[in-house]
């Protein structure tokens, strides 16, 4: 089994995620600030969204580490 992403980790989004009212489209990168249920979901920072820098929480599956 995979561990959990850390915090501080870059991550990628896997696919566009429409999630709290924002839109975050597949590719898009961001650093992992909390991590929810033992890695069941994350939130995550994302500095380039239209309304500048917003922190979302993403599903573990919509999210992959970057390296």
């Amino acid at each position: 089994m995979t561990p959990p992403i850390a915090e501080f980790e870059v991550v990628r989004v896997t696919h566009d995620v429409e999630f709290e009212g924002y839109s975050v489209p597949k590719d898009t990168c961001g650093t992992v600030v909390t991590v929810y249920d033992l890695g069941a979901a994350y939130a995550v920072e994302i500095d380039d969204l239209p309304g500048g820098t917003e922190v979302v929480t993403i599903p573990a599956d919509q999210i992959e580490r970057t390296s």
